[in-house]
């Protein structure tokens, strides 16, 4: 794949990341993920996998500047320290997915509007692991009760949170080196899960101005005003 890259001008003109394994499985699937196969992926495949893609290159003969960056996901997925093993390496990269509804619910059954601005604004950080520089390559407005009133996006008295929590969101992904929403269309039109119906509903920015505007809104201030961080959770 690396080769095909790099001598194929279209490929090379638009793809810069090689992600090497996408979600492996971790200690929350059934039947868990033991430390010795966390290690063989970590300790042996991922190293492995980023020597192949620098040996293709070196045989092009492709500079330093012109490598393909490689992607791990993050320690934060549970699939152990992908960086344990690796070598120096300036075109590493991590790869976050986040997905809010699985988190919250899992200490918060019930968990209401509130309770996910709340785990955004204050609890979350996609940063903890150390694991850098980072995307936050999937995220979504998805809550576990997305069919419960409290959370239906087709009534009109849910607006205001989805669009608070989305800024809340991408204030919260922005302190790391990017972020992509999934996804950009579906076949299910659900602003929770399709970004380009989020554009259609008017729940976000249409251009790259209106999102540099929108991170810069406090939004957690905004809904939660002057409470104390410690009092909901």
């Amino acid at each position: 794949m690396t080769r095909r890259i790099h001598t194929t001008p279209s490929y090379a003109a638009t793809v810069g990341i090689i992600q090497v394994v996408n979600e492996p499985q971790t200690g929350r699937d059934k039947g868990g993920m033991p430390q010795a196969e966390k290690d063989t992926l970590t300790q042996i495949y991922y190293p492995s996998a980023l020597r192949a893609v620098r040996t293709a290159e070196n045989d092009l003969g492709i500079p330093t500047s012109s490598r393909i960056h490689v992607q791990y996901m993050d320690t934060l997925w549970g699939a152990g320290d992908p960086s344990s093993s690796l070598p120096s390496d300036s075109a590493i990269l991590f790869d976050d997915h986040n997905y809010v509804g699985g988190a919250v619910t899992a200490t918060h059954p019930n968990a209401k509007q509130a309770d996910y601005m709340w785990y955004t604004c204050y609890i979350d950080d996609r940063l903890a692991d150390g694991d850098v520089p980072k995307l936050v390559g999937e995220w979504s407005l998805t809550v576990n009760a997305e069919y419960s009133s409290e959370f239906d996006w087709k009534n009109s008295a849910n607006t205001a949170f989805y669009k608070q929590w989305f800024v809340a969101q991408q204030r919260l992904y922005e302190r790391t080196d990017g972020w992509i929403f999934w996804s950009w269309r579906t076949q299910l039109n659900d602003p929770r899960w399709d970004y380009s119906y989020l554009v259609y509903k008017g729940w976000v920015p249409t251009d790259a101005a209106g999102l540099d505007a929108s991170a810069q809104q406090d939004v957690c201030k905004a809904y939660f005003g002057t409470q104390r961080r410690t009092k909901r959770w």
